[in-house]
């Protein structure tokens, strides 16, 4: 550290150095406390180069060059791509010891990376299209893959990304349930329009996983997205977060279908097996369940959540389950952990579940604190639950996004 000139340099010694940004300022000598190496004059009288060890921070971290760099410890971390793209500046192309540069980082950070390249390789990908077809960027935003495999983990910042459109999506690896509604007629259509859809379905059988549940398996999707999901069908609230989701999610399960996958689904119904008020279904009988609405939202009803315990494991067929699913199966149920993405190694990776509950509306608990209360709804609910095999997805479920152009 220190004025170049004055600076003794030897070459069999090692220079710690701390690069310090906020002790950037003038020292006593007149000199910046910054980095300084020794000039090809100093270099010529040393036998052996002299060797550096430099201790930093966001000078580092942000694309310092360090000439001769070959060993990086990396402590630094982002949750956004761009950033982290800015910290990659460790090594040039350096002729003659390629082969002794090293970086140690920790292993969340090196997964980060390694997705950094796999979204880069794609664009290049765009643009090489791009100089095939005679296409410009200016008349096609380029589609840049996201990185939803890692959860909280963006492209950039949101004030930076006003302009991006989600266009291709991936639902797998998640959940969703329909846990706001209001309080109208609906109610009564929506009990209606499910019993229609599952009795179609035929008869049910008794789950082997849960002991409140009864399944039909094997249910072609065009049926649900006729019968369950299609226009006039199952109503969907405007206050619940589905309402905006479920379009887009049938949208990619066509594209799905027509890749073959997800062609047949699950559809079970699970309830509470001590409840004294029963839904009849069919050739079946189930309990419904209860569930208190939060007393802070006033114009509609929303209960929080809808699934509980294992009721995503109804259509397991323990039965039909190898040794090794089994154990899965019994780890998976014994923990009640990481069921979305166990369902996968328990043979029913390429089959999604329709789960449906029938909330009784005059159930319900009273909190002390008065942040529950009862449903106290005109007509029981009917909710569901969408349960689709994989990773899950940690937010947004675009698998791509592409840039609003102006006009």
């Amino acid at each position: 550290m220190g004025d170049e000139k004055e600076e003794v340099y030897t070459d069999n010694a090692i220079h710690l150095c701390v690069d310090n940004c906020r002790a950037n300022k003038v020292a006593e000598d007149g000199t910046y406390l910054r980095i300084v190496y020794p000039d090809d004059h100093a270099l010529k009288l040393m036998e052996k180069a002299p060797v550096f060890i430099i201790m930093g921070g966001n000078t580092l971290a942000r694309g310092l060059t360090i000439e001769g760099l070959v060993c990086t410890y990396f402590g630094r971390n982002s949750n956004q791509a761009d950033s982290l793209m800015q910290m990659a500046r460790w090594f040039g192309y350096r002729k003659g010891y390629e082969l002794l540069q090293r970086i140690w980082m920790p292993k969340t950070v090196q997964e980060k990376f390694e997705l950094l390249e796999k979204i880069d390789e794609k664009l290049k990908a765009v643009f090489e299209d791009y100089m095939l077809k005679g296409r410009s960027p200016r008349q096609f935003g380029p589609k840049i893959t996201t990185t939803a495999t890692i959860a909280r983990f963006l492209l950039t910042s949101k004030n930076k990304s006003q302009n991006a459109v989600e266009c291709d999506f991936d639902f797998s690896g998640d959940s969703y349930e329909t846990t706001r509604f209001e309080d109208d007629d609906y109610l009564s259509h929506n009990i209606a329009i499910t019993e229609f859809f599952l009795q179609s379905l035929g008869d049910a059988v008794q789950s082997e996983a849960v002991s409140s549940a009864f399944v039909w398996y094997d249910i072609d999707f065009s049926i649900l997205e006729k019968e369950f999901f299609g226009a006039e069908k199952y109503h969907i609230y405007e206050c619940s977060s589905l309402y905006a989701d479920i379009p887009v999610f049938l949208e990619w399960m066509k594209m799905m279908n027509q890749e073959g996958k997800y062609l047949q689904w699950n559809v079970a119904i699970a309830g509470d097996k001590k409840a004294t008020s029963k839904w009849s279904v069919g050739n079946i009988q189930v309990g419904k369940i209860e569930r208190s609405k939060k007393t802070k939202q006033r114009d509609y009803i929303d209960i929080g959540s809808l699934r509980s315990g294992t009721d995503a494991l109804s259509d397991i067929q323990i039965s039909k389950l190898s040794a090794d699913e089994l154990k899965l199966y019994k780890e998976t149920a014994k923990k009640r952990s990481s069921i979305i993405q166990n369902r996968g190694g328990l043979g029913v990776e390429d089959k999604p579940l329709l789960l449906l509950y029938r909330i009784d509306k005059n159930l319900g608990k009273e909190t002390a604190a008065g942040r529950r209360t009862k449903i106290n709804s005109n007509a029981d609910i009917i909710g569901f639950s969408i349960i689709v095999a994989g990773e899950p997805s940690g937010g947004t479920h675009a698998r791509s996004i592409t840039v609003r152009l102006p006009e």
